[in-house]
């Protein structure tokens, strides 16, 4: 009769190999895991820059009009998990066009003539409710047909005044408002994006002009 000599492990062999598997499982677990957030991380920054684009590319380009002495503009739904608004706009207070600095929002102010009447090539600006005063000697005047940037030089009576730019189109009745609206908005674009019980937040702003 043979005899084996083969053992198998001991308690301890199996306490010790267990042990090892259970570290070796953590150590990948965790790498895995780690691996999983840093993507997620990395995924959410480039969609909310993805996203950010988009809405500065909406705002800036001439499908969105200029709004003069907003305060805010309307921005397209931001997809779930994701909230965005531009709530502050600015208003450039330099001489030359290349906008240094911007005024506070809120200091821009606007006031509305009614319908006036313009004449293609003549500064002649007719208001029969306009009310003009020396005071607004300087004002810019949003009107179509109308240059951006052009001003009130001179007032010669409550319903007449002669604009710094001659008109590029002839109309009565034109909506026409006078402001202090520079022509050149900073706009301030949030976008928010919340996963995983995280929210990172990104924000850049960008000049908006009125067409010419």
């Amino acid at each position: 009769m043979r005899r084996s000599h083969e053992q198998g492990f001991t308690l301890v062999e199996l306490l010790l190999a267990i042990a090892i598997m259970g570290i070796v499982f953590v150590a990948v677990f965790t790498g895995f895991a780690t691996f999983f957030r840093v993507s997620v991380a990395q995924r959410a920054n480039a969609d909310m820059d993805a996203y950010l684009r988009q809405y500065v590319e909406k705002v800036s380009s001439p499908q969105t009009p200029y709004v003069p002495c907003a305060t805010s503009y309307t921005l397209p739904v931001a997809v779930p998990g994701f909230s965005v608004s531009a709530a502050t706009v600015a208003y450039w207070d330099a001489g030359t066009y290349q906008p240094a600095t911007f005024s506070p929002p809120g200091t821009c102010t606007i006031r509305p003539l009614g319908g006036a009447s313009i004449t293609t090539g003549e500064r002649a600006l007719t208001a029969a409710t306009g009310g003009f005063t020396t005071a607004d000697i300087g004002a810019r005047v949003f009107a179509p047909g109308v240059p951006c940037g052009t001003t009130i030089e001179a007032v010669a009576g409550p319903s007449t005044a002669t604009m710094s730019d001659a008109a590029t189109q002839s109309g009565s009745g034109v909506p026409t408002s006078l402001s202090s609206d520079t022509c050149v908005q900073q706009v301030t674009v949030t976008i928010v994006h919340t996963y995983s019980n995280t929210s990172k937040q990104t924000t850049t702003s960008f000049t908006k002009r009125a067409a010419s």
